[in-house]
């Protein structure tokens, strides 16, 4: 019985958005509002989205802890029949390390879902009010890091990896919808 338990619930990568509460998906709401078992790094997570966790669900702080002691206590508590929700900041698709858990895990047998956040980027044109595809003015968004260097910075301008020659338009040019 404790085998289809197991499968029954995947550890669930959820991101938690920009950091606003209120700006979390449905599903990743839910998935916080279940959780037997929410793991997070509490220095990167606003302090208000692991409170939607239930009272007695075990919380776990990550900010002091490594890769390598996280992913055993995300195996022994998946193998426990506890619904795990693995907390990461922004978007679980930009930037956010779960790679190497996943293959951790899948590695176990354990199986996994990702949850994704709403990106920083998205939101930050919220917070504009704007949009950042234009029709005929731009059509291609390009993300990139800030920290660190990168092989394309290196072998490459952001000009050239772009291959753009446009201009943004001024605010003041721009027509409300």
């Amino acid at each position: 019985m404790l085998a289809s338990i197991i499968l029954m619930h995947p550890v669930s990568f959820v991101g938690a958005g920009p950091g606003a509460t209120d700006l979390l998906t449905l599903r990743a709401a839910e998935r916080l509002r279940s959780a037997d078992v929410l793991v997070w790094t509490d220095s990167l997570v606003c302090p208000g989205i692991p409170k939607l966790a239930p009272d007695g669900c075990e919380k776990i702080r990550t900010s002091t802890m490594t890769l390598e002691e996280v992913i055993p206590l995300l195996i022994d508590r998946q193998k426990s029949g506890k619904r795990i929700v693995r907390l990461h900041d922004g978007d679980t698709a930009l930037y956010s390390a779960i790679n190497e858990q996943i293959c951790a895990l899948t590695d176990h047998n354990i199986p996994v879902e990702v949850v994704p956040g709403i990106s920083a980027y998205q939101a930050a044109a919220a917070g504009l009010a704007s949009e950042l595809t234009i029709p005929g003015v731009v059509q291609t968004i390009v993300l990139g890091r800030a920290g660190g260097a990168h092989w394309c910075s290196r072998q490459r301008s952001v000009e050239s990896t772009c291959c753009t020659k446009s201009q943004p338009l001024p605010l003041s040019q721009r027509s409300p919808r």
